[in-house]
């Protein structure tokens, strides 16, 4: 099961992530928002 193809602006911010870490937090942000998507469709699936 592949996912879906990561932007290369996002895959840029990967590799070389703000000093501050900003874009760790927005990362996290985007993995919880995506964990939340996939329960709530495998819960309407079910």
């Amino acid at each position: 099961m592949t996912g879906p193809s990561i932007p290369a602006s996002l895959m840029r911010r990967i590799e070389d992530p703000d000093p501050c870490g900003g874009a760790r937090v927005l990362d996290l942000a985007i993995c919880l928002i995506l964990a939340v998507a996939i329960v709530g469709l495998l819960m309407l699936a079910l």
